[in-house]
């Protein structure tokens, strides 16, 4: 089972600061054994803000593909302008299918 939460406070800072997001995940590192998903920034103060999180079953294409669509859906459809990742190929792809006019950048 997969799911995706956000607050309203995340929606306001995702419109003040959404122009880039940190689209990152664990493997698989808490008490649920499943990968937590973080969509973050940081603001203008330096502060690190969370838009949103999820924890998911498996990180493969479709369900990085389904997540971005529920959180642009969450967010209004705003749409970032550049998504930072590690080097995950799933993400990469869901990237390119979801957010197709968003520039991907790799975190090192």
């Amino acid at each position: 089972m997969d799911i995706f939460w956000r607050d309203g406070h995340s929606y306001v800072d995702y419109q003040c600061y959404g122009d880039v997001v940190i689209f990152d995940s664990t493997y698989k590192t808490n008490a649920y054994n499943q990968p937590l998903v973080l969509f973050v920034e940081t603001n203008n103060h330096r502060g690190s803000i969370v838009f949103g999180a999820a924890l998911i079953s498996y990180e493969t294409v479709e369900t990085y593909t389904w997540l971005l669509r529920i959180f642009l859906e969450s967010m209004n459809g705003k749409m970032p302008k550049a998504v930072l990742t590690d080097s995950d190929e799933a993400m990469r792809q869901a990237i390119e299918t979801v957010m197709p006019e968003a520039r991907h950048r790799l975190c090192i």
